[in-house]
């Protein structure tokens, strides 16, 4: 929309991708004496919407600007069902034909998980600009941005192993995957999945930045320009999550930061320019960095 000093627009983005891969790997595991065959099959879906609405202004007689962006973002992720099974055979057994390639019950496990991330936020700038006494055009920048941030992850986690060792029927184990791990197979004298979740494959957290900076483009000769400024920001969270004997940690931290930074141009020609530069710059956790998953 967009009527004399005034442009307000929405932007709006939705996108869901799913993606299924299907790997087959094999070769030597000298460590355990093993030739390994191993197929797995895993499926991600992934969708992102983003919605923004942003505005920007022409104000007063010195032709100051102003403009302003309200946003919120949702990124989903979802594992529906990753399976492994690796099958092996000695390596002194080779190349005999008559001993199958049998499944390592240990390393055959199916894993579910889904994440679930919401972002809100919104940032105004105001710019203004001005002269000094040498005549040339500087401008006055300014502005501040909030951010906060939700994720919900959680996971489980499945071996397979023998229902009742002493029932088992161990020819199970050189059936064809499709087979081995077919329903009817889940018996006492075949197979049962046993949930191998940690209290660490789950987790949730909040994140919150609030920021502000000041800034100025300043022409102090015709060759001569600093752009110079600096910003504050105050971020904090917190992350629920776990380890192996305590399904319960709460993680907070909180960081006041200043972030000064300059860059000094000098036109040397009209088409080289001789620049200096130097920043504070901050890198920020991700929720899965800083639990324990």
């Amino acid at each position: 929309y967009k009527k004399g000093n005034t442009k307000i627009a929405l932007k709006n983005i939705f996108n869901r991708l799913m993606d299924v891969n299907n790997l087959f790997r094999e070769g030597y595991n000298n460590d355990n004496l093993q030739y390994v065959k191993a197929t797995s099959n895993e499926t991600n879906i992934k969708t992102l919407l983003s919605t923004q609405i942003e505005g920007e202004h022409l104000i007063g007689s010195k032709r100051g600007r102003l403009d302003w962006n309200v946003n919120f973002a949702y990124t989903g992720g979802e594992q529906p069902d990753y399976r492994v099974s690796p099958y092996a055979k000695n390596l002194n057994d080779l190349n005999n034909k008559a001993v199958p390639f049998k499944v390592i019950l240990r390393d055959s496990y199916r894993f579910f998980s889904e994440l679930n991330d919401f972002a809100y936020g919104g940032l105004a700038n105001y710019s203004i600009p001005f002269k000094w006494k040498n005549g040339e055009k500087n401008t006055f920048k300014a502005g501040g941005s909030f951010l906060y941030k939700t994720r919900d992850y959680s996971a489980r986690a499945f071996r397979y192993k023998a229902a009742v060792p002493s029932k088992f029927n161990p020819a199970i184990l050189s059936y064809a995957p499709e087979y081995v791990f077919d329903p009817v197979y889940m018996s006492p004298t075949g197979l049962v999945l046993e949930e191998i979740t940690n209290n660490s494959d789950d987790y949730t957290g909040e994140s919150q930045t609030i920021a502000g900076y000041a800034m100025m483009d300043n022409r102090l000769s015709p060759k001569l320009r600093l752009v110079w400024g600096l910003r504050v920001e105050d971020f904090s969270y917190t992350v629920n999550t776990g380890d192996f004997s305590n399904p319960n940690i709460v993680l907070n931290k909180h960081y006041l930061d200043f972030l000064p930074s300059f860059n000094l141009t000098y036109n040397l020609t009209d088409k080289s320019n001789l620049r200096v530069s130097g920043s504070r710059t901050v890198s920020r956790p991700d929720f899965r960095e800083v639990a324990n998953f």
